[in-house]
């Protein structure tokens, strides 16, 4: 399996991604220890260092442990699935400290390094136009300074200042070759900015002053000037020094050559073609970021950047100002077209009509443009061929539209939108970026820009309420912001009022049809085939958030083929999104149209059919799993599926569980929509089956809430095998949750309700649950009376997975009253039981128990290896849990063998393991053991 890229930026807030997923990287001081370990990438960070900076002259006495803790977590982080304790790829240990090595990583930080040692050969080469690219290159990865978001303190630590001062230094260099090759203004961005940053930097104020000259700017050069002298006299005291004085007397003297003109070919127009940029743009930085510097770093072939993505998430507005920003770099022009690839008529532009206006652009006369678009596109290349040019290419229907209007030689860049994926071009090279809605944060600050800091502070409450409103999306936000500004004295609170008062999508509407968010919705509908737009109209009928596409095929009652082809047409079409390989999701405001459209087209009949159908595939989707996960288990009779729905078939455990991870409010969506279509039967067979799942994942507040609906569902239809089934599986969540007089009513009633219903099986497992109960509980009598009573049912009703259960049970429970001949007895029996049925969860409970023997006897190695291969293979299978259980195990058996600290190490990370979920029972038992050692 492909390894992910790792990226981290340090030139700015820390940042880090595998390929383009950003990593959460925990709280601050571990942040903040990997920032450092990326400033001295390659070196070694002494501890010392690490805790000095961290904790400042006085770190805490656990301040080593705490580093070694971070380390790890770090690790784990950069290398999902590394191996407790194992050193993994980037961060080393070494004596005394820790070294991160940058292999097969993309540090900012190396490469601005890269970019300015390249700039140097060149400008000592005498090449200074091809340096200062490479110096502009360098300087485009800085989005802050090095340090930025650790507070002042952090910014002025040796290694953190020396990275600044590096950009300092790369930016006066680029200001002198950008005047030796008078090409001043392709980095008077840059010095401006670096200038804003450092206001006391004489020498970087004198570039400023000569680069402004140079570009025709003198009064605001000596305007610069004047600022500096007043911010030294005012702040130091003093006066300024021999650089800025010989700038200043340069620019009296008038001798600072005017920029000449970047553009080789005077005689042929110089194209300017872009739209208006937003004059104020926010959000977005990572997409820009990553843009800018595929369009203007040094590359030996054409530079593509495309943004997707749904209608309305503001592919062109990113695209626009993207251009704005990268428009310096390319002195020939740039040029623009409108492909109206999703036109509400159609109407889409031909690739041979855009060559003929980019033709025309370039100087060329009507007469003198061949006719065929081969010969157009041909033209064109070689016309582009020895220039640097940008061109943007606004929504696009697919690749096969663009690839005619592609230059073909390096030096040229490119920008598309489309609701389409373009696939197509991302194998040619392109940088894709599929845009989401911007984060509730962004849209904030965007709606802010637009309406004004006072008034969105007056009631922020609104203002977040018309944010959840639009769903985020971009176009919905711009259009609800026109409206506010269009009524400056209604109060936000009172336009969430109206907006409440009305059908979701005519809160967005517009008589603009390009602004209308409905009418550009239907630009996507409307190129749909028959069966794509079925399955649009059907999917607000999915209960989930989001959907897998197994789950389509029972949605429209097509088979699985079919509908995964009409799923991608909505994909190519953006109407739907992809964000995850396996994971699809509608934007709010595309559910509420897809709601309008099938209320006015399919029957009830059809809609309560569809309910059915989607229903059953979760039903039979959860029966594949549990009969994956546990082989032989059958606590109740389930029908075939019906032939119009296609249940999800499963390829191994690891599998069951990111489907039960990924489904899990879809799954509690299912119950409460079945109950409240009084489908009782559903809810509690379906929460029957998922119980395990839930089980293996802690979440026990889920499968009580579940359990309580399922209850009520069963009561209602008066089905007393839902309702013992609910009390019996409401008991065991009620032990997880500490409450044990719950747990045991639970399980009278349930009892009770399985002898009405001469239920032997349901019984049985009772007496399993009340005997497992009273183990745990230290009552080794009542534990036995039932453990044994269910083992010979089981046996009698051939449930063999249940006999598992209960073998693995009752050989902990043999051993805890020290039995250790009946306890190898039946941890025997229950092993070789489960290696029939190739039952892992039990089979390694089985193990645990003849570790348990070998710690007994002294054979300290044989019951570690033990140890190691169950959570070895519970941990291939994401058993959280249960991977948490044997841990704790394997450090009883190492405080045993005598090894207190390496006990301690594993009981801490158990306990750190589960620091959201501190009442996990593996974290409950970590943090006993570890108070115990303490004491």
């Amino acid at each position: 399996m492909k390894q992910p890229l790792l990226r981290a930026a340090l030139l700015g807030p820390l940042q880090v991604w595998h390929d383009d997923v950003e990593l959460s990287l925990g709280p601050g001081q571990q942040r903040l220890l990997l920032a450092l370990l990326l400033a001295r990438a390659g070196d070694l960070v002494e501890i010392s260092e690490i805790t000095a900076l961290i904790w400042g002259d006085d770190p805490r006495p656990s301040a080593v442990n705490m580093v070694h803790r971070y380390v790890g977590a770090l690790r784990r982080l950069l290398e999902p699935g590394l191996a407790e304790r194992s050193g993994g790829r980037w961060i080393m240990r070494e004596t005394g400290g820790y070294r991160f090595v940058p292999r097969d990583a993309d540090l900012d930080v190396l490469a601005f390094r890269d970019h300015v040692t390249k700039a140097r050969e060149l400008a000592e080469a005498g090449d200074d136009a091809e340096a200062l690219a490479s110096f502009i290159a360098g300087l485009h990865l800085w989005r802050g300074r090095a340090g930025a978001g650790f507070g002042h303190e952090v910014g002025e630590h040796p290694d953190f200042a020396t990275i600044n001062r590096e950009y300092v230094t790369a930016v006066r260099e680029a200001a002198q070759a950008a005047r030796r090759c008078r090409r001043s203004q392709l980095i008077l961005p840059a010095v401006r900015e670096a200038a804003t940053r450092n206001p006391l930097d004489e020498a970087l104020q004198a570039e400023l002053m000569l680069l402004l000259a140079a570009d025709g700017k003198q009064s605001e050069a000596l305007t610069v000037f004047g600022d500096i002298r007043d911010r030294l006299d005012d702040e130091l005291g003093i006066s300024p020094g021999p650089e800025l004085n010989s700038a200043h007397e340069t620019l009296l003297r008038r001798t600072t050559p005017a920029a000449a003109t970047v553009t080789s070919r005077p005689a042929v127009p110089t194209p300017a073609q872009l739209p208006s940029d937003l004059p104020v743009f926010t959000g977005r930085d990572i997409s820009v970021h990553t843009a800018l510097r595929t369009l203007t770093e040094p590359r030996t072939a054409l530079s593509m950047v495309a943004f997707t993505g749904m209608p309305g998430i503001g592919k062109t507005t990113l695209a626009v100002h993207v251009a704005h920003l990268a428009a310096p770099h390319f002195p020939d022009g740039q040029l623009h077209a409108d492909l109206h690839g999703f036109d509400a008529h159609g109407d889409i532009t031909a690739p041979a009509d855009v060559l003929r206006d980019f033709l025309g652009a370039l100087g060329f006369a009507d007469a003198d443009i061949p006719a065929s678009l081969d010969a157009r596109a041909s033209l064109f290349r070689s016309v582009l061929a020895e220039r640097r040019m940008l061109v943007l290419l606004d929504n696009a229907r697919d690749a096969e539209q663009v690839r005619p209007l592609l230059p073909g030689t390096a030096g040229n860049a490119v920008i598309i939108t489309s609701r389409s994926p373009l696939v197509g071009l991302a194998s040619d090279g392109a940088v894709v970026q599929a845009l989401d809605v911007p984060s509730m944060a962004e849209a904030r600050t965007g709606v802010i820009e637009r309406i004004g800091l006072r008034r969105a502070a007056a009631d922020p409450g609104a203002l977040d309420e018309l944010i959840r409103w639009c769903g985020r999306l971009p176009l919905a936000l711009a259009l609800i912001c026109a409206q506010a500004t269009a009524h400056p004295d209604q109060p936000l609170a009172s336009i969430a009022d109206e907006l409440r008062r009305i059908p979701r999508l005519d809160a967005v509407a517009d008589d603009d049809a390009d602004q209308d968010v409905r009418a550009v919705f239907s630009w996507s509908y409307r190129l749909l085939s028959a069966g794509a737009a079925r399955l649009f109209r059907l999917l607000p009928l999915h209960p989930g958030t989001d959907f897998a596409a197994e789950a389509m095929a029972s949605l429209t009652g097509e088979p699985e083929r079919t509908a995964r082809v009409h799923l991608a047409e909505l994909v190519r079409t953006g109407l739907v999104s992809r964000y995850r390989p396996t994971r699809y999701r509608l934007h709010d405001l595309l559910h509420a149209y897809a709601l309008e459209l099938g209320a006015g087209t399919e029957t009830p009949g059809e809609r309560r059919a569809t309910h059915r159908r989607i229903f059953d595939h979760y039903l039979h989707t959860a029966a594949n799993a549990v009969a994956l996960v546990r082989p032989g288990y059958a606590p109740m009779t389930i029908p075939a599926p019906p032939s119009d729905v296609t249940a999800q078939p499963f390829s191994d455990e690891s599998a069951v569980m990111a489907w039960s991870a990924a489904e899990r409010h879809t799954l509690s969506t299912v119950i409460d929509e079945a109950a409240t279509r009084d489908d009782g039967t559903t809810v509690w067979q379906l929460a029957v089956l998922v119980k395990d799942l839930y089980h293996r994942h802690g979440w026990w507040k889920d499968w009580a809430a579940m359990f309580s609906r399922a209850l009520s569902a069963a009561e209602r239809a008066g089905d007393l095998q839902g309702m013992a089934h609910s009390h019996r599986s409401l008991a065991v969540a009620c032990h997880y949750l500490h409450d044990p007089d719950a747990a045991t009513h639970h399980l009278k009633v349930a009892y009770e309700l399985f002898t009405s219903a001469d239920d032997a099986l349901g019984r049985s497992m009772v007496q399993m649950n009340v005997g497992y109960i009273a183990h745990l509980r230290g009552e080794p009598q009542a534990a036995f009376d039932n453990l044994n009573e269910a083992l010979s049912a089981f046996r009698r009703l051939d449930q063999p997975q249940l006999e598992a259960v209960v073998l693995a049970t009752l050989a902990d429970a043999y051993l805890d009253v020290d039995d250790e001949e009946s306890g190898r007895r039946v941890a025997i029996q229950a092993a070789q039981l489960c290696c029939r049925l190739q039952d892992v969860w039990n089979g390694t409970r089985a193990a645990n128990a003849l570790a348990r023997i070998h710690r007994r006897n002294g054979r300290f190695i044989t019951a570690i290896r033990l140890h190691q291969h169950c959570i070895d293979l519970l941990r291939r299978r994401d058993a959280v849990l249960e991977v948490g259980h044997h841990r704790n195990h394997l450090a009883e058996t190492l405080l045993a063998a005598g090894d207190t600290d390496a006990a301690r190490q594993v009981w801490a990370s158990v306990r750190s393991d589960f620091a959201e979920h501190p009442t996990a029972p593996p974290a409950i038992t970590a943090g006993q053991r570890l108070a115990g050692l303490s004491g």
